[in-house]
């Protein structure tokens, strides 16, 4: 059966483990387990040979996502999880991690990259590659349920913008309070709080009677 390779763009990290390219030993290899799968995250070697920080502000492929011996009838529920592997690098690297293509049995996929490199203030610690594995595999199975209940995919867009530097202050913080407003929105929406007139009421209150 053939692999799978997601190509991650803009997440800078450091890996757990060392894999030797050419005649060097590069720490760029994560081994994560969700789902069942066994997730590798592969750097690339140049950005470890660097400062994280040195890549601010570009536009790069960072990372492959593979997945071995994918069945065909497995690859929708991979490349969905590809997705939502990206999105939790991108909040624990505070950079707007996305996936922009794919490889897989001879056919694959290749958009065009967008966003930059963000390494300022990363909600986990990108140089701990067991930190960013011990976060995917504790929090994917909460967050994939809550993904579209509560679109906690658009708060981790909302939460990177706000953490970019070089942005007005002013648009950094309308980022971060249209952040608290869309976690309470749909919060409020998911635990089934009314929606009256404008604003959230008590449970069981109705559009005549809205309390």
């Amino acid at each position: 059966m053939p692999d799978y390779r997601a190509l991650l763009a803009n997440c800078p990290m450091i890996g757990e483990e060392f894999t030797v390219v050419g005649a060097d030993r590069v720490r760029n290899l994560t081994r994560v387990l969700v789902n069942g799968f066994n997730i590798e995250l592969l750097e690339k070697p140049e950005i470890i040979a660097n400062n994280l920080g040195a890549f601010k502000g570009k536009t790069l492929h960072t990372t492959d996502l593979i997945v071995r011996n994918v069945a065909e009838t497995q690859f929708n529920d991979i490349e969905m999880l590809a997705s939502e592997i990206a999105e939790l690098l991108s909040f624990a690297t505070s950079s707007p991690v996305w996936k922009f293509g794919y490889d897989f049995g001879g056919k694959g996929i290749n958009n065009q990259v967008i966003g930059q490199i963000a390494h300022f203030s990363p909600a986990i610690d990108t140089v701990r590659g067991d930190a960013i594995r011990s976060f995917i595999e504790k929090t994917w199975v909460k967050y994939h349920n809550l993904r579209t209940r509560r679109k906690v995919n658009l708060a981790f867009y909302y939460y990177v913008f706000s953490q970019q530097n070089g942005q007005p202050m002013e648009l950094l913080l309308i980022a971060s309070f249209v952040l608290l407003e869309s976690l309470k929105h749909n919060f409020a929406l998911d635990s089934g709080y009314p929606f009256i007139r404008g604003f959230f009421r008590l449970k069981g209150a109705m559009v005549t009677k809205p309390g």
